[in-house]
This record gives structure tokens, C-alpha cells and sequence, in this order.
């Protein structure tokens, strides 16, 4: 490099750069922190929710083998009118309430919902755990046994 060119580099260029490199650290810092924070949010939000969602499954589990069994019989012909259905599933909403009140008021609060809101997102993961139970029980039913291969 030439003289001129390493005395401009020097006494100008490097000052200039260490200013702005000074005064951008800070924003760097914060936006890493940022970042930092929004992804152990996303982290702790993924586990509520999966930890919700395994609660659902249990409370619908529970409700089937006591509550929903009693109503089914009750009616004559076996099948649920709206009324049943909806006493289900506020059952179903209490017993869930009940077995993950701490995970739900996470949910509530790393997503920030109203209590409605909350209500029906809790309703839709009950829906859901419904209809894999469904899904489980027709498998089940279709299974075709396998036998045991003799010498095997």
C-alpha cells in the first residue's frame, strides 16, 4: 500500500469504523437479546401446549369412561342429542381445567388470551383428542390379527 493511502486508513477510515462500530453494538445487543428471549418463549410455549394437549387427551379419556357412558345408556336409542353433547363437553372443559390449571394459565399468559379465547382453544385440543380416540377405536376394530410365524 502506498503511504498516502495507509496514513488515510490509519487516521481516518479506522476511527470512522470504530465509531460506528461503537455505536451500533449496542443495537446488536439488544436485538440478540431479543431474539434470545422470543425463542425460549416459543420453547416454553411449544411445551405447555404439548402438555395441554396430552391433558386433553386424558380428560376426554376420563369422560368417556365415566360420563359419556352413563349418558349414552340413559338415552334410548344409544345416540346424543345437542343438549348431552354440550353438557360433554363443558364436562370435559371442567375436568381438563382441573388436571392442567397451571399449564392452561401458562398458555393463557405466553399467548395472551382472554379467558374466551382460552376456552375455545381448550375446546378445539378436546375435539381433537375426540377424534383420535375415534380414529384409535376404528383402527382397533379393523386390526387384522397377525399369527405368530412358527420356528421363527
Amino acid at each position: 500500500m502506498s503511504t498516502a493511502l495507509t496514513k488515510f486508513v490509519v487516521e481516518t477510515l479506522l476511527p470512522v469504523l470504530g465509531a460506528v462500530m461503537g455505536a451500533l453494538m449496542p443495537l446488536v445487543v439488544l436485538e440478540i437479546k431479543k431474539l434470545i428471549a422470543a425463542k425460549t418463549k416459543n420453547e416454553q410455549l411449544r411445551g405447555v401446549l404439548d402438555r395441554v394437549t396430552d391433558s386433553a387427551a386424558e380428560a376426554v379419556r376420563e369422560i368417556s369412561a365415566t360420563v359419556y357412558q352413563d349418558v349414552r345408556q340413559k338415552s334410548g336409542d344409544g345416540k346424543l342429542d345437542a343438549l348431552e353433547r354440550q353438557d360433554l363437553r363443558s364436562a370435559a372443559l371442567a375436568k381438563l381445567k382441573e388436571i392442567a390449571a397451571r399449564d392452561i394459565g401458562d398458555m393463557v399468559r405466553l399467548k395472551g388470551l382472554s379467558p374466551r379465547e382460552a376456552d375455545s382453544d381448550l375446546l378445539a385440543k378436546l375435539e381433537t383428542a375426540v377424534d383420535q380416540m375415534k380414529l384409535a377405536r376404528v383402527a382397533a376394530a379393523n386390526a387384522v390379527p397377525v399369527a405368530p410365524v412358527a420356528g421363527g
